[in-house]
């Protein structure tokens, strides 16, 4: 790995450390793309793709201040 590599790395642990809401995202994002891919239904894959969009404008929402981290929580939970 270069150090490069290294200090995204880094830099995205301290950001899940400091948010829970991101936290909270990877842990959701993970277990639907763990489904989706041992679920041979192609209904499922299609699902997670356009959770997968979604979630990604929710966060970039809640990364420039159009909803709150509640909001967001809240929509991972319900999602």
């Amino acid at each position: 790995e270069i150090c490069k590599d290294i200090g995204i790395q880094v830099t995205y642990k301290k950001k899940k450390k400091q948010n829970p809401c991101l936290s909270l995202y990877r842990k959701t994002y993970q277990k639907k793309l763990m489904y989706a891919k041992r679920s041979e239904n192609e209904n499922t894959k299609h699902k997670f793709d356009n959770w997968k969009k979604l979630a990604k404008e929710k966060v970039k929402e809640f990364n420039t201040g159009v909803i709150s981290e509640n909001e967001l929580i809240d929509w991972l939970k319900n999602s």
